[in-house]
């Protein structure tokens, strides 16, 4: 979609890297790793909001301000067909390194792949990391896991501490690295 890197720009006031894949879907991972959301908004169209919110006009992204709203820049190049406001996810969080810096020290408690969307996951005693890719033999590494072409799901992470207090076996959380003693929020 033309135009929604450079409206978040202009929301955020700072540089964001082109979308790899589907724009939508790329800016939403790039936003949460952010502690940021792109909140869709109900009936767009007539949509009045104080601040800047981005609409959906064809297949352009256009940024909208004022109450009423109207585009910041130009006039809008189609009718608006949806839109989206840029929330912070955690009040109680900032943007820049939400998470903390210090995950401290721990271990590889576990390695697990599936080999399809579906399939059940299977520990291994090693694996391949591929750059940019995730596990050897994993479906995200294979582009055919359920988030397919979506940032953020080569590899997943987990706290081996959080699936025991839930009560919820490494195969049923579907991560890849299991870890032990160390902040897994604070890597990302």
């Amino acid at each position: 979609m033309n135009g929604l890197r450079e409206g978040l720009e202009a929301i955020l006031r700072i540089s964001i890297p082109p979308a790899e894949g589907e724009p939508v879907a790329f800016f939403r991972a790039w936003l949460a790793e952010r502690n940021l959301g792109l909140v869709p908004i109900a009936d767009a169209s007539s949509f009045s909001w104080p601040g800047y919110w981005i609409a959906q006009a064809g297949d352009e992204a256009v940024l909208m301000y004022g109450s009423p709203s109207g585009p910041v820049d130009g006039e809008l190049p189609a009718a608006i067909d949806g839109g989206w406001l840029v929330a912070p996810l955690d009040v109680h969080l900032g943007i820049d390194r939400p998470y903390g810096t210090d995950a401290g020290t721990g271990t590889v408690a576990g390695l697990l792949v599936a080999p399809d969307a579906e399939a059940a996951m299977a520990r291994l005693d090693s694996a391949e990391a591929v750059v940019g890719r995730g596990l050897a033999g994993d479906r995200y590494a294979a582009d055919s896991g359920t988030f397919h072409g979506t940032r953020g799901y080569q590899l997943t992470v987990v706290a081996a501490e959080a699936l025991e207090e839930a009560a919820v076996t490494w195969e049923q959380a579907r991560r890849n690295v299991v870890t032990r003693g160390i902040d897994v929020n604070a890597l990302a």
